[in-house]
């Protein structure tokens, strides 16, 4: 019996359809397996800078509460500062918090590193797309010695307790927020206060597309989309923005702006300061990863069409 042609073709395919990778799939035997997705390590604190958005909290639901944060250069896991953070209960209070909001990143698992001699347990919270906070206590090795934090469920653990947004106890990714908790009832030998030292904080997340294929702004090209503001809210102010050839740190070409009787004349917005507005913005956390990034790096954004605050 004679095969035909289209029938060995047609085989020839199915059999390199079933052995070869296809679309992320993965063919064994006759179970097929997603293939798994890029991880990436991005940093969240390094408190290498004062431009890292920290901020204290008191628990004022429980008043009388003292404690500080500062950027400390005496004791740090890696660069030259680590992030301390003190409570004083001795007039009252339960805890203080270390806390940061960012973009939503999709934490496939957070890491970060601590040291004390004060206390032997914190607690960490994070906070999902609801806004629900989800808590849990995290147990301590006894050393004065840095030690290695990894956590990679959220809505679990010792002492878990949720609160806020969804209000259901489940996962809503991707997260937003995180916060660190020091207690009162975690001191050891009856301490009314004590020191927590916090380094390289950091989340595994998947792959993501680079957000800036050069740099922000280097002024060689026309198309290097820099906007010129005069302070409108202060009429009378005039100025010029030109990309110049006569005077350059490096490449061909520098900026100059000339001004007269300006309060301001151009107004550059840092990165760090456009990602806490959009973290601010109830609905960006609602935005999916890759969404977010494609409007970061959309020309709307960089030309300051679209402002989150009027969203």
């Amino acid at each position: 019996m004679v095969i035909k042609k289209w029938m060995v073709s047609f085989m020839l395919v199915l059999l390199l359809l079933s052995a070869s990778p296809l679309f992320g799939l993965l063919s064994l035997g006759n179970t097929t397996a997603i293939a798994a997705e890029p991880l990436q390590n991005v940093t969240i604190g390094g408190f290498e800078s004062d431009e890292e958005l920290w901020q204290l909290g008191l628990g004022t639901e429980f008043p009388g509460a003292k404690g500080d944060y500062v950027r400390e250069a005496s004791t740090y896991k890696s660069g030259m500062f680590s992030g301390k953070l003190r409570g004083d209960f001795s007039t009252g209070g339960k805890y203080v918090t270390l806390r940061k909001r960012f973009i939503p990143l999709d934490m496939q698992k957070l890491e970060f590193w601590v040291k004390t001699v004060d206390a032997a347990s914190l607690s960490l919270r994070v906070t999902d797309s609801s806004g629900q906070v989800h808590q849990q206590k995290i147990t301590l090795t006894s050393t004065s010695n840095w030690q290695k934090v990894e956590i990679s469920k959220y809505n679990g653990g010792q002492s878990y307790l949720y609160f806020n947004g969804a209000s259901d106890g489940k996962w809503h990714g991707p997260a937003q927020g995180i916060e660190f908790l020091l207690e009162k009832s975690g001191l050891i030998g009856g301490k009314v206060s004590g020191d927590v030292y916090f380094d390289d904080v950091s989340a595994t997340i998947p792959q993501q597309e680079p957000l800036w294929e050069s740099a922000i702004g280097n002024f060689e090209n026309a198309f290097d989309i820099w906007k010129l503001g005069l302070g409108t809210e202060f009429p009378g102010a005039k100025g010029e923005y030109v990309r110049d050839a006569s005077d350059s740190k490096s490449g061909a070409y520098g900026m100059v702006s000339t001004k007269e009787k300006v309060e301001y004349a151009c107004r550059i917005t840092a990165l760090g300061e456009m990602f806490q507005r959009l973290s601010s913005v109830p609905s960006c956390p609602k935005l999916e990863r890759r969404s977010l990034i494609s409007l970061l790096s959309g020309r709307q954004l960089l030309t300051g069409q679209w402002n989150p605050a009027n969203e």
